[in-house]
């Protein structure tokens, strides 16, 4: 990556290894689409190459100083199968053309419901900025990672099995040769590689990536038998003599394996998402469920939501973020913060505010717990840091204190298998009481957590405090979202009012607004079901209001009304009823 190719001898034993066409007196006979130049895997060696804010990782993976990288998350893949991108001015029309036609083929290859690659609009946080590669290399970053991010293409790069190459880069998609399986298809000829590259040759972690279908010694994403080579011999043996060597590190097209993989890695085959619920004291705007649609949230005149305003439907059936809540402030005083502004909502201490992935492997969240994605943002304590400070704070504003029962919500992440200790306190008078501690990994997830608050005495006001332990190394990043704290009243009806909302993802819940949902009426007996908003028309029996958006002056919701005596029976237990 960082001396000189080697001419001659060398250049022709590469080319031997890695066409999967025939050479004839050194001459090849296939060029490339629009190109007088033959599609060779070794552009991405990216030979003399240097970039700048990062370095390259196995020859043409593009990786900023401390940034982790695993397509083994599913969080760090393209929202909706869509990738925006930015193209870089100083492309020629031609150059262009070229770029753009290998996304249109790859899109073809993968089929009309799977990949669309298409120009960045305003709306588009997270996007690929295809730049003309000044530096004169080839390289992508792995998966999606959270506003700009780089694809290099310099002009000895476009071959369109050559952006195919690194197209795959950007959709998550590592090198064949670095599977954590790869020893039962292939061994590496270490004596052949010069020391400084051999870090290109090591295994993926299995927590890393994902093996969606078997080994694909024929794969666009396979380096060459002779890449990195120290002597002009073979750094790649084959395990299976059957394999056609010459077709090994290709860059003409994707095989039927690359297409699958990209299509299971995306789930291609699901074409929408489940009901998003609803929202009590409040509407959802959609106008589909669609894998990529969006649908956004509003409370009602007087309340206030917490939790996001919309939500993406994503490539594996789920929508985006937490369950939003409409919260009424008039019942109860509270204090909630989603971190997503760097002000942090007046929290202090020394933890570290992000809206990115935590940069360590193997520990912490990917994206924040609101709206999961990098429009959100949490704090977190790091591991590295907690190694050298052994503690590390961050404690909430004073929270005015009205002498009722005091409890507390949030969410945390406290992943890594050398996790550390989180203690949470109440600090009132100067003195700090313990409401409870963890110690431990506690999953690759975010956990809601709530907990009475006790204080030391009575006061006009508390803070709560977090206080992160060191572990046992740097694999210990302790992270929190989304804190509530209020009366003990106001966290309950917050906790029943999320569940409730979310109970309209499960297939078998309907709560009749605007429709029946799919329920049949009898045609058997002598009256059908109403569908009703606002009170029922008989005087002194059924409800005012639908259960969904029950609140004074609110008459937007539906439900079902017919001899309303046994309406209610039926609404207690309708979860009950199996469709």
């Amino acid at each position: 990556m960082k001396t000189l190719v080697q001419p001659g001898c060398f250049l022709v034993l590469v080319l031997r290894a890695i066409l999967s066409f025939p050479l004839e007196d050194g001459r090849i006979d296939y060029t490339d689409d629009g190109l007088n130049t033959p599609v060779l895997s070794f552009l991405e060696q990216n030979i003399g190459v240097e970039v700048s804010g990062g370095v390259l990782r196995e020859g043409d993976i593009y990786v900023e100083k401390q940034n982790r990288h695993a397509v083994g998350n599913p969080r760090l893949t393209w929202r909706g199968r869509h990738v925006p991108y930015v193209l870089d001015p100083g492309f020629d029309q031609d150059q262009v053309n070229i770029i753009t036609t290998a996304m249109a083929d790859l899109h073809d290859l993968v089929g009309d419901d799977c990949i669309n690659f298409q120009q960045k609009i305003d709306s588009d946080r997270d996007y690929v900025t295809i730049l003309k590669g000044t530096d004169n290399g080839c390289y992508s970053d792995v998966g999606r990672h959270g506003g700009a991010q780089k694809l290099s293409l310099a002009p000895r790069c476009l071959h369109k099995g050559t952006i195919f190459h690194e197209l795959m880069h950007t959709l998550g998609f590592w090198h064949e040769h670095t599977r954590p399986d790869r020893d039962q298809y292939i061994q590496i000829n270490w004596d052949n590689i010069a020391y400084h590259k051999q870090p290109n040759f090591f295994k993926m972690d299995e927590r890393d990536v994902v093996v969606l279908d078997r080994y694909d010694f024929y794969s666009i994403m396979h380096y060459s038998m002779y890449a990195f080579s120290n002597n002009n011999l073979t750094t790649i043996q084959l395990s299976d003599s059957s394999v056609d060597t010459s077709r090994i590190g290709q860059r003409v097209n994707l095989t039927a394996l690359d297409t699958i993989k990209i299509r299971k890695l995306y789930n291609c085959d699901k074409k929408e998402c489940e009901n998003p619920g609803v929202l009590k004291n409040g509407g959802i705007s959609k106008d589909d469920i669609s894998i990529g649609s969006r649908i956004t949230y509003k409370c009602n005149d007087g309340f206030v939501l917490i939790g996001p305003s919309e939500r993406i439907c994503t490539d594996n059936g789920t929508w985006t973020g937490d369950t939003p809540v409409c919260l009424d402030p008039t019942k109860g005083n509270y204090h909630y913060c989603n971190f997503d502004n760097s002000s942090v909502c007046g929290w202090h201490g020394n933890w570290t505010w992000t809206s990115f992935p935590t940069p360590l492997q193997h520990t912490g969240p990917t994206w924040d717990h609101t709206w999961d994605s990098s429009i959100g943002a949490f704090v977190y304590a790091r591991g590295e840091v907690l190694q050298e400070h052994n503690t590390l704070h961050i404690i909430s504003p004073a929270v005015p204190n009205r002498n009722v029962d005091y409890c507390l919500t949030f969410t945390s992440s406290m992943h890594g298998e050398m996790m550390g200790i989180l203690n949470v306190s109440s600090i009132s008078c100067g003195d700090t009481v313990q409401l409870q501690s963890w110690q431990g990994d506690q999953g690759d997830r975010w956990n809601r957590i709530k907990l009475e608050v006790k204080l030391a005495c009575v006061s006009e006001s508390f803070q709560i405090a977090f206080e992160a332990g060191k572990g046992q190394s740097t694999e210990s990043d302790i992270a929190i979202d989304d804190v509530l704290i209020g009366d003990c009243t106001t966290i309950q009806s917050f906790l029943e009012d999320q569940e409730f909302n979310a109970e309209g993802t499960k297939s078998n819940y309907c709560n009749f607004t605007a429709t029946l949902c799919k329920w049949i009426q009898s045609s058997d007996d002598d009256f059908d079901w109403i569908l009703q908003s606002g009170p029922t028309r008989t005087f002194g029996t059924g409800p005012d209001c639908d259960r969904t958006n029950c609140s004074y002056g609110n008459s937007s919701g539906s439900s079902l009304s017919a001899l309303h005596l046994w309406l209610f029976f039926i609404r207690l237990c309708i979860k009950s009823i199996t469709l």
